[in-house]
């Protein structure tokens, strides 16, 4: 599963993405979806990079917005116009927007898609803490010893630290919340149980699963102004 994308740029008809190097990697496609519930599902395909390489959707390269110098070996860059893409299920400029990356290995051969990664409005972005309001319905997957999350859970990846964060589930099954990266353990909420509220997390990536069945939820979170490089 992929984690080394992150969202360095967005303003108004532009996103910019950096994927960290990995020698294992032969290119990366980039595909987004209009929301979490369509992007676990399977997202449509919009780019395909060599990695190492950069690229920059046609719209950028008319009018040269955000023409930067490209790093060096480290990264792959893909720089892109959302109306490009935009369709009934790729989200454009004004909307809240969901990608995940594929991993193509040196034989030619797609890896599992990385985790979903919330690419906010423009205006998001350089707010101080804004708030992100999600909400989708998380699979019904099976738990790992210890109370870990499996692979095959709802991976969200937020643009930036969460702050604070508030989870209410809407389902008559339970929801098992994990907060940070691979490793930490979950958590069940049960139904109709109200809001969870976290303080201060300084986290940027939680699962969500369902437990005996499918799990509608209901977030809001708000974000730090820093973003993580």
């Amino acid at each position: 599963m992929s984690s080394g994308l992150q969202i360095v740029e967005r303003h108004a008809r532009c996103v910019e993405i950096l994927i960290r190097q990995d020698p294992k990697v032969a290119s990366y496609i980039l595909g987004a979806a209009v929301s979490l519930t369509a992007a676990q599902a399977g997202v449509a395909s919009m780019i395909e990079v060599g990695s190492g390489r950069s690229y920059r959707s046609p719209s950028l390269r008319r009018n040269k917005i955000n023409r930067v110098e490209d790093p060096a070996g480290r990264f792959t860059r893909i720089s892109y116009d959302p109306t490009d893409f935009a369709s009934a299920t790729v989200p454009g400029d004004t909307q809240i927007g969901f990608l995940r990356v594929t991993e193509v290995d040196q034989g030619g051969v797609s890896l599992p898609a990385g985790p979903i990664v919330v690419v906010p409005v423009p205006e998001v972005w350089y707010q101080n803490t804004p708030s992100m309001i999600l909400n989708g319905t998380a699979p019904n997957v099976d738990a790992l010893a210890n109370n870990l999350p499996p692979a095959d859970a709802m991976w969200i990846n937020f643009p930036r630290v969460i702050r604070n964060f508030s989870i209410l589930n809407d389902s008559a099954n339970g929801l098992a919340v994990t907060i940070g990266p691979a490793g930490s353990q979950e958590i069940i909420i049960p139904t109709a149980e109200g809001e969870h509220t976290w303080y201060e997390l300084g986290a940027d990536t939680i699962s969500l699963r369902g437990v005996g069945g499918t799990a509608a939820f209901r977030i809001v979170a708000s974000i730090s102004n820093g973003p993580l490089i």
